[in-house]
């Protein structure tokens, strides 16, 4: 299975990358700007980030599931690589953020802002419990952490990095899930429905989280990517016309809960059966446009840059531009926001090719030197 699918490029994904990263970026930008309230018919749609992240959720599930299907390593060489991919350029956008946080305040907190009631006392929060929080960051387990027990525990600092504080979480256990869905049909059942009633059973819990940032939260939406890799070779004997149709059914019946995700997640899985293969009907070719667009291929792979830089980014701007232009209004704030947009592409190349890629080359070969000193490992139990 894993031979059968390393001869596909991941071109498809990288731009299912870039795509939901722009769109919280959108998401954000109109909100702190104000004019997602001023043009409400036509945001509604773009106001809906937190869609994209669910798709990132399932697509890390994916991936994951095939790296640890395709690499015959152990789990502390896994760890490591994981580690080095993540926390790197997370510890710097951390600092960041921490430097930067009179000015998130600020861009957080503006009359026009959405949710500015919300937001402004996640920044008094962060202040009263700032070594809390702070150590919290440095584990990345602060997603984990209620809010019941600690106010904005995964908001602090910097908002969108809650997602990876869930990442995180679930690299921690990935391979043993992997190698539970491994084992025979019933097992895989097993383990399904235990996450699934689990998940349910936090929601029921007398604590409150204000994102799916504990793991058990969203452990659902990762384990439809890890059966969508696991089934992909059974999906590929499918008509793509079928599987359209199938994921079209699915996002109607989901309607307004998980809908929207059923629908790009099925187009995406399609798209990756096609990928290297000539368009042959007008299906193809628009999928092609969209799904292997080199614009957003390139926005992909820094999309973990993008997804963490642009909120101080924004901020920063605003900052500089009512030091250049007087007094903050909306007007101002729409302008700098926009401005910050455009800076956001070379700012998070920037960041990925040179933190990133370093540290994650340097884990690799972490990671290799750990593999031949030890000749065992779960995932090595994998295939």
């Amino acid at each position: 299975m894993a031979d059968q699918f390393s001869k596909h490029r991941f071109e498809s994904l990288e731009c299912l990358r870039g795509y939901m990263a722009w769109w919280v970026v959108v998401t954000h930008a109109l909100g702190f700007t104000g004019l997602e309230a001023q043009l409400p018919r036509f945001t509604g749609f773009l106001m809906r980030g937190d869609r994209a992240v669910h798709v990132f959720i399932i697509l890390s599930g994916f991936v994951i599931t095939h790296l640890a299907l395709s690499r015959r390593e152990g789990y502390p060489q896994y760890l490591v690589r994981r580690a080095f991919r993540l926390l790197p350029i997370y510890y710097v956008m951390l600092a960041v953020g921490i430097v930067l946080t009179d000015q998130q305040l600020a861009l957080h907190g503006a009359p026009w802002a959405k949710q500015a009631e919300v937001w402004v006392p996640g920044f008094q929060a962060q202040a009263d419990h700032f070594w809390t929080h702070l150590l919290l960051h440095i584990s990345l387990l602060h997603g984990a952490v209620p809010d019941t027990w600690l106010p904005y525990a995964s908001w602090a600092f910097v908002g969108p990095a809650w997602s990876l504080s869930l990442e995180w979480q679930f690299y921690l256990v990935a391979p043993f899930v992997v190698w539970l869905l491994c084992r025979s049909a019933a097992v895989r059942l097993i383990t399904c429905a235990v996450f699934v009633a689990a998940c349910v059973g936090s929601r029921h819990l007398p604590l409150f989280w204000r994102f799916q940032s504990m793991l058990l939260l969203a452990m659902p939406l990762f384990l439809v990517g890890m059966l969508t890799r696991f089934c992909l070779p059974l999906l590929s004997k499918v008509k793509p016309w079928l599987l359209l149709l199938a994921g079209g059914v699915l996002g109607a019946l989901l309607g307004n809960t998980y809908g929207c995700e059923a629908w790009i997640w099925t187009f995406f899985v399609v798209a990756l059966m096609f990928e290297g293969a000539a368009p042959k009907t007008p299906l193809q070719t628009v999928m092609a446009l969209l799904a292997c667009n080199r614009v957003f291929k390139t926005l992909g792979q820094a999309s973990y840059s993008s997804y963490l830089v642009h909120t101080p980014l924004m901020a920063l701007t605003v900052w500089l531009g009512t030091m250049v232009g007087g007094e903050s209004s909306q007007a101002l704030t729409t302008i700098c926001v926009l401005v910050a947009m455009v800076l956001l592409v070379p700012v998070s190349q920037w960041l990925y090719r040179g933190i990133e890629v370093p540290f994650a080359k340097r884990g690799a070969r972490l990671a290799d030197s750990i593999g031949l000193r030890s000749g065992s490992g779960l995932a090595k139990t994998v295939s």
